[in-house]
């Protein structure tokens, strides 16, 4: 309902600031402290490519909640997703919604705002363990460089931006653990390693370490014979010079071999969720997948692999990812 007192809808005078500047002040003050690097990198290219060129030269007491409904239109006007629009809204809302705990506003303009709601997707697109055997079969084949990658990110789960922060002092081969305390990212200007939100230690089996170390083995003979000049960072997925692989790549090559094997096309993280789901369809327990996957607890995990049918889980079993996977003979 609309206020009648218009002395009470009056700004005071410290309120009479574009927004574009109060954003800025709303990074610097409220989220830097609060966002990891990652993102609050995200939230300043919104703000700075999405909501201040039609927003920004308004007061921030003046908007309304038809400047709001423009903003959204003209997303919507660049073919943006629905995903995307929403979270470009939400940053705004955001920041707004902080206006009024500072009492630069009264109220939030953006609140009666619609805005298009992304349809959720029902299930992750994944493989079974005969496409999965096919894949990593004929990516050791195709691109043994690669291969490491996309067989460590099936076996554990690892997230991309994990798998390519490993270093390894986090890998005990011995102990036959993993320790995930780093995530790497590139902001188009430089790498950078984020402390992830827990750590994870996550035990690997027989083949994996049989794997690794043969790996290993394949990178410190390429260092002794390599005339490049390499820069050991220790990193256990790096470029020819030891340097961080850009994520980009792993996606392309990820693609690539998908299309010579003649396989569903799913994405990289896909991985991570074909992981869970044969893990959970061989019996391998709920609680364990949760734990590798890093959810806050076991509802989350069997709330997002609800499309699991319960038919086709077994009852717990003492079978392991790679000795299912091997069944179908991969070696």
């Amino acid at each position: 309902m609309k206020k009648n007192d218009d002395s009470a809808s009056t700004p005071t005078t410290h309120t009479h600031i574009f927004f574009q500047d109060y954003l800025y002040r709303w990074l610097e003050l409220y989220c830097k402290p609060k966002l990891q690097e990652t993102t609050f990198t995200n939230y300043k290219r919104i703000i700075d490519f999405r909501i201040i060129p039609i927003l920004g030269n308004i007061e921030i007491h003046k908007l309304t909640p038809a400047h709001g409904q423009s903003f959204v239109k003209n997303l919507l006007d660049d073919n943006l997703s629905t995903r995307y629009i929403e979270y470009c809204f939400n940053v705004t809302n955001s920041a707004l919604v902080q206006a009024v705990n500072w009492e630069l506003i009264q109220e939030n303009p953006f609140y009666p705002v619609e805005i298009p709601r992304p349809r959720r997707k029902k299930q992750h697109n994944t493989w079974s363990i005969e496409q999965t055997n096919q894949f990593l079969n004929f990516a050791k084949f195709d691109n043994p460089k690669y291969y490491y990658v996309f067989m460590l990110a099936f076996f554990t789960g690892m997230k991309r931006d994990e798998l390519l922060a490993l270093k390894w002092k986090n890998v005990n081969l011995d102990k036959r653990v993993i320790t995930v305390v780093e995530s790497l990212v590139y902001d188009k200007e430089d790498f950078h390693y984020l402390d992830t939100k827990s750590k994870l230690t996550l035990p690997i089996g027989e083949f994996e370490v049989k794997e690794l170390k043969h790996y290993k083995k394949l990178q410190n003979e390429f260092q002794l014979k390599s005339h490049i000049l390499y820069d050991d960072q220790d990193l256990v997925f790096c470029t020819e010079n030891g340097h961080p692989i850009f994520p980009r790549t792993i996606a392309t090559i990820f693609d690539r071999v998908i299309k010579k094997a003649h396989l569903p096309k799913i994405r990289f993280q896909d991985l991570r969720h074909t992981y869970a789901t044969i893990s959970l369809e061989i019996g391998i327990p709920p609680k364990t997948v949760q734990e590798r996957l890093g959810h806050p607890n076991v509802h989350t995990t069997m709330d997002t692999y609800s499309h699991i049918h319960p038919l086709n889980m077994q009852k717990e079993s003492t079978l392991t990812l790679s000795q299912a996977i091997r069944n179908y003979s991969y070696n």
